[in-house]
């Protein structure tokens, strides 16, 4: 099963503006049905324009795209924000190689910079993505920080302090720190998704239907049209509900997992987009241009779609492998 058929559909109409459905099916030998779902998703984020059934890049997208970005998902910032962000990158830098020989990881990083922002009241942008809480811009340890403007009104000695308590601590184990101060309920979503994985792996069934109530009571609602929580609330339900001799099957174990990891990155952008929004609200940024997490979101729902039908191609037969009707209709005697 193809999984990336967003990306087709989009890359098609990026190199053949004004196209129609007949000459996408063509190119790409993508089903009619599924061609004209996924054009119907782009039209609803505005990330393509139809014209007499004739599609082809917005101009918001189109702008996006050529925009030359260090930001997740290529989102927009105010400048003065961007300087301080960028400022402290080279101030974290400098303290975490004298204290550790090594520069910080990217997690490490940014759990850093989110301490700051805090504890200094600097007012920076904070979204909350799958590992908790980052800053928009990405860090790189291979970029050249050095030659950064110092920002007079930051207090180096405070980030001196900061980095200094944290210096012993690995990326995960300052992931799960924040979690613990921060997000009481995210963090018990997060460790709950952890554990039921590492569970799962060792067929340790009986936490994952002890547990998964609790997930998915804790997870960050949203509203879509996919109604993606209460669909792989079912596949769950499902999955416990099966034979164990299936649920400890490769196949389903793998499907079920693929579909954990997917569903986790739609919650989590959700999430990015929410604080992102309030981010917008607060500071008067007018959304001008596309962020390229709709269309990543576009995708993984689509990703989520295709493994779902997966799952239920596999657990509709032998849920049902009983049944008179079932057996009729699959044509057994």
């Amino acid at each position: 099963m193809r999984i990336n058929k967003v990306g087709e559909v989009l890359n098609f109409i990026k190199n053949n503006p004004d196209t129609d459905v007949k000459e996408i099916e063509s190119a790409t030998k993508i089903n009619k049905k599924t061609i004209e779902t996924v054009l119907l998703e782009l039209l609803s984020y505005n990330i393509i324009t139809a014209n007499n059934k004739k599609y082809s890049l917005s101009m918001s997208f189109c702008n996006k795209q050529k925009a030359t970005t260090d930001t997740y998902f290529n989102v927009d910032l105010l400048k003065e924000h961007k300087q301080k962000i960028y400022y402290l990158f080279k101030v974290v830098e400098e303290y975490w190689v004298r204290y550790n020989n090594i520069k910080p990881t990217k997690t490490q990083m940014q759990k850093l910079i989110v301490e700051i922002n805090r504890k200094l009241n600097l007012g920076l942008p904070v979204v909350w993505y799958k590992y908790g809480q980052i800053t928009p811009i990405v860090y790189d340890p291979e970029q050249d920080y050095t030659s950064i403007s110092k920002i007079q009104e930051i207090d180096e000695t405070k980030i001196q302090e900061i980095v200094n308590l944290n210096q012993k601590y690995s990326s995960n184990q300052m992931r799960d720190n924040q979690y613990k101060i921060n997000y009481g309920g995210l963090y018990k979503v997060y460790q709950t998704k952890q554990e039921m994985e590492k569970r799962l792996l060792k067929d340790d069934f009986k936490y994952i239907e002890d547990n998964f109530q609790i997930f998915f009571e804790n997870v960050p609602y949203f509203k879509d049209e996919n109604k993606t929580i209460n669909r792989f609330f079912e596949i769950t339900q499902e999955y416990n509900n099966l034979e164990r001799k299936y649920q400890e099957d490769v196949d389903f174990k793998s499907i079920y997992l693929k579909l954990f990891n997917v569903f986790w990155s739609i919650v989590a952008i959700f999430n990015f987009k929410n604080d992102l929004w309030n981010y917008y609200m607060a500071n008067n940024i007018k959304k001008e241009r596309i962020d390229e997490c709709d269309v990543d979101l576009i995708k993984l729902k689509d990703e989520f779609n295709d493994l779902k039908e997966m799952f239920y191609s596999k657990s509709i037969p032998l849920m049902y492998k009983d049944d008179p009707l079932f057996k009729k209709m699959v044509g057994e005697k």
